[in-house]
């Protein structure tokens, strides 16, 4: 919610959670309506594929970030992903394009233990 771009939209579906994420969610999209849609009702666990691609089904949006449970966003994540996207596209018009990017590795309390993915990853 404390993204420096703000012309975003949420869609969560949880994958039967046991705790109280659901419930969280829910308090989410009433404090931010129609920023925050909660699919469900949607039974059984699907897994990361099928869930990605049931959100994937719900949206008509021209761009799309995928964020993991685990995941934190700095600020600026929107912001900085879409500006480099609209810089490729005009730089390769009319090609498919797939923006990724590094992230900050942290504990359970976030700490941070290394600033990238990549030198650990490899």
């Amino acid at each position: 919610m404390n993204q420096t771009y703000g012309n975003w939209s949420l869609i969560i579906r949880d994958d039967g959670s046991t705790d109280d994420t659901v419930e969280i969610i829910r308090d989410y999209r009433e404090r931010f309506p129609g920023k925050v849609t909660l699919l469900e009702g949607q039974g059984r666990r699907l897994g990361p594929c099928q869930s990605y691609a049931r959100l994937l089904e719900r949206t008509t949006a021209n761009y799309i970030m995928f964020c993991d449970q685990d995941d934190l966003w700095l600020p600026e994540k929107i912001e900085e992903t879409l500006h480099r996207m609209r810089s490729l596209e005009l730089q390769y018009p009319g090609l498919p394009l797939l923006i990724h990017t590094d992230m900050k590795v942290a504990d359970r309390d976030l700490r941070v233990s290394s600033d990238s993915f990549w030198p650990i990853s490899t």
